[in-house]
């Protein structure tokens, strides 16, 4: 209960220094306006292939009906889907999404660990550059203040992805005609499942490269090159599928799947991520002299 307690206070103390800085304000507007942006682009996007569609199949939305419409729409959906997968199960699994939200949530899945690599580069690097790691290692051992911070960073990065993937289910609503609510619904909310993990183990990463850094500079720099690497390494693993394995973006589609068994498979790879960055942050930080 004791090191319940102290993570408990990190995490609160963090979250509380984090809000009051300009950090908040100025990731809280980034995440909201590619919200607004992505759902837009998703849409545009969306738009554009149906349209593509209708002219496959030599028709127009003026001379259809709503019925025939949706009917050529669907065809033309699923077989943009039978390029891709071959699973009859998961087609049908992702025929039920809206595919405006099925574009935004793949740009998302790309977006969202640069974001979270930003808002958590400075967690332990502030605190030894700034002196506070002496304050707080007087009320929670060193252990707890990683556990503390990963977890407060990771929380609200959180937060503001589920607000975020709420807007833009919001935007898809009020804009598309005839949107699945229930598979829009349903794939918003794996999507802030997955994006929340993708969260947790990119901020342990961060949690890392901050630990053996003496400056937030140094830890801004690092992430940046960080960011670069991942990049370039996710690119080929297009090309060599035995990157994939080593790579921890490469699980967040496993979680978007139509299969349980690829869910358990992405969020264990994960959490394995997560647990390893965070075993080497407490590892360096345990040898800081503060």
């Amino acid at each position: 209960m004791e090191h319940l307690r102290e993570i408990w206070h990190v995490l609160r103390f963090d979250l509380r220094q984090t809000v009051r800085s300009f950090m908040a304000p100025v990731f809280g507007s980034i995440f909201l306006l590619l919200a607004g942006a992505g759902a837009l682009a998703g849409i545009s996007a969306v738009k554009k292939i149906e349209e593509e569609i209708l002219a496959s199949f030599q028709g127009s939305r003026d001379t259809l009906g709503k019925e025939q419409l949706a009917e050529l729409l669907a065809t033309g959906y699923r077989q943009i889907l039978e390029r891709f997968i071959s699973d009859p199960e998961a087609i049908r699994y992702y025929e039920s999404f809206s595919p405006a939200a099925l574009f935004v949530l793949l740009g998302s899945a790309w977006i969202v660990p640069y974001l979270v690599l930003f808002l958590s580069q400075d967690t332990l690097s502030s605190e030894l550059y700034g002196r506070r790691a002496r304050f707080l290692l007087l009320r929670a051992r060193r252990h707890s203040v990683v556990i503390g911070k990963i977890l407060g960073r990771a929380a609200l990065a959180s937060a503001l992805v589920g607000l975020t993937l709420a807007l833009i289910f919001g935007v898809i609503v009020a804009v598309v005609p005839a949107v699945p609510l229930a598979g829009t619904a349903l794939i918003m909310a794996q999507s802030w499942v997955a994006l929340t993990l993708v969260s947790l183990c990119y901020t342990a990463f961060a949690t890392l490269l901050s630990s053996l850094c003496d400056t937030p500079t140094q830890s801004f720099v690092f992430s940046l090159l960080s960011l670069i690497v991942f990049g370039f390494l996710r690119a080929l693993s297009w090309v060599f599928d035995s990157l994939d394995p080593w790579l921890p973006g490469s699980y967040v589609s496993d979680i978007l799947s139509a299969m349980p068994s690829d869910r358990w498979t992405g969020a264990s790879g994960l959490l394995v991520f997560t647990a390893v960055f965070t075993a080497a942050a407490l590892a360096v930080f345990q040898r800081r002299s503060v």
